[in-house]
């Protein structure tokens, strides 16, 4: 049996920085918010991570949960 544990990312958040909006384990800089919300949104379906925000005092609200997002690509899958 294979012990290997491999990890997941169970949180995936959109955080303001000084130039616009980053998104957990991205290196990329989004200038909007929409743009780093879509690109969470994307990573969180991929991963199955629940999706959050990070207030300026650093604390962590969540947006939607895994079930909520997989649900809706479920339901709003375009062909």
């Amino acid at each position: 049996m294979n012990t290997t544990r491999r990890n997941r990312t169970k949180r995936i958040a959109t955080r303001k920085v000084a130039d616009g909006y980053r998104v957990t384990g991205q290196r990329k800089t989004y200038h909007s918010f929409s743009g780093a919300f879509n690109a969470a949104w994307r990573a969180c379906a991929e991963t199955g991570a629940d999706l959050y925000a990070i207030t300026p005092e650093g604390k962590w609200v969540v947006l939607l949960t895994a079930d909520a997002i997989r649900e809706y690509e479920r339901t709003h899958a375009s062909a």
